[in-house]
């Protein structure tokens, strides 16, 4: 009997566990996670995102920016994920 109680204990936890990780990507994807503009992404990532070499001024920025939103906007068939990522890469290039 305590056996299936510790069982049951741990399973619970278990469960729990994920359903947290679970609603905290869900959250993430949806723009409800970091603050815009405190993702932490890193300066090589976000030109990598862009496409840009570490020269890029911010006029190059706002241009691959511009592009890449045209291509990857979820209203023409991209995604929340992607257009977020493109923001962020913006947003962390733009910032001095």
């Amino acid at each position: 009997m305590l056996t299936r109680l510790i069982f049951a204990v741990v399973l619970v936890l278990a469960l729990v566990a994920l359903m947290r990780r679970l609603r905290a990507r869900a959250e993430s994807v949806q723009g409800r996670g970091p603050v815009r503009g405190q993702s932490g992404m890193s300066r090589e990532e976000a030109l990598q995102v862009l496409g840009l070499s570490p020269e890029a001024g911010q006029e190059e920025i706002q241009q691959a920016h511009r592009r890449l939103l045209q291509k990857l906007h979820p209203d023409h068939g991209g995604s929340d994920y992607l257009a977020q990522r493109i923001n962020e890469a913006r947003d962390r290039l733009s910032r001095k």
